[in-house]
């Protein structure tokens, strides 16, 4: 083993380099924007920046908002599209109109509150007119092309590459604190878990979505996936004419667990697992406190419930 010594920027975990490397990027880009330049072009650019930054966070909370389920409908008519591509207030779009001005209208109007809503008029008039001939915009492209979402990058130094790379920067800052160490040990649980697993080619597709899920901490989400999986094992390997058709003579997964059942390829305690997945899969919460244990478990029943099914078949 090579001497403690020699281990210059290996001395620190993955995680606290990433996070060191996102807070240098972070302060260089505030010094740029705020701090170098000639004064009106300096007081324009921190402008645009302060904006941005502005943007970043409502957006953010907006966003917030929508997943916690406490958004509502009078919450949005606060916000209203500007120029086609964005949901700002009058403020920030105010703001952004005077970061689109040269450095001496700047100049000319600092500290004239008169002059400043005029000029950031008569930009916001002149930006609309550009935005109606200019064609598809960063916004547009991404979402009309899903495709896009993986690579597309807004136009450097624009408006929005500044809200781009504050999001950026959050969730960056975010994975790399909670989510990384994280995932990296929820990994270990889940190849342990996967053991000795032979599911069909479509059940295995189902099961890399649990392990995703899983690792990544999306615990209600990974439950759902797990009444898919056996959903999708079920379908494959217990036919119809084993089981009783249910209500209009639909043949799901209660009848299907059943019919295996019946034919002796699951134990009454396989049963009762396989029926607590289905059920948990219907109705998985977000906020319980215990979901994590409560997860893994639910894989394991799954998981037992798959090996057993697969033994009876193989039989």
């Amino acid at each position: 083993m090579a001497s403690e010594s020699n281990r210059g920027e290996y001395e620190f975990d993955l995680d606290i380099q990433l996070l060191t490397c996102i807070e240098m990027y972070e302060e260089a880009r505030e010094r740029f924007w705020t701090e170098e330049g000639a004064p009106a072009e300096l007081g324009r650019s921190a402008v645009l920046y302060q904006n941005a930054e502005e943007i970043a966070n409502v957006l953010q909370q907006m966003a917030q908002e929508i997943v916690l389920h406490k958004a509502r409908s009078d919450d949005f008519d606060a916000f209203r599209c500007w120029a086609g591509e964005h949901i700002l207030s009058d403020w920030h779009v105010k703001l952004f109109a005077l970061a689109q001005s040269t450095n001496q209208e700047f100049a000319r109007v600092q500290g004239n509150a008169d002059a400043i809503d005029e000029l950031a008029r008569q930009k916001i008039e002149q930006l609309r007119a550009e935005r109606a001939n200019a064609g598809a915009s960063f916004w547009d492209d991404i979402m009309a092309d899903p495709d896009a979402l993986a690579s597309a990058r807004p136009q450097k130094d624009s408006a929005e590459k500044l809200v781009w790379e504050r999001l950026c920067i959050e969730l960056a800052s975010k994975g790399a604190k909670e989510m990384i160490p994280a995932a990296v040990n929820r990994f270990f649980v889940m190849a342990g878990l996967l053991q000795d697993i032979r599911p069909s080619a479509r059940t295995a597709r189902f099961l890399s979505r649990v392990a995703r899920c899983f690792v990544w901490g999306f615990y209600p989400e990974c439950q759902v996936m797990c009444r898919s999986a056996l959903d999708a094992e079920f379908g494959k390997v217990v036919p119809d004419k084993m089981c009783e058709p249910g209500p209009g003579g639909r043949v799901g997964l209660y009848q299907r667990i059943n019919g295996a059942h019946a034919q002796g390829w699951l134990s009454k305690e396989a049963k009762a697992n396989a029926d607590a997945v289905r059920k948990i899969g219907n109705d998985a919460i977000h906020d319980d406190p215990e979901q994590a244990q409560r997860c893994v478990e639910i894989i394991r029943k799954m998981l037992r419930v798959l090996k057993e099914l697969d033994r009876a078949v193989r039989e």
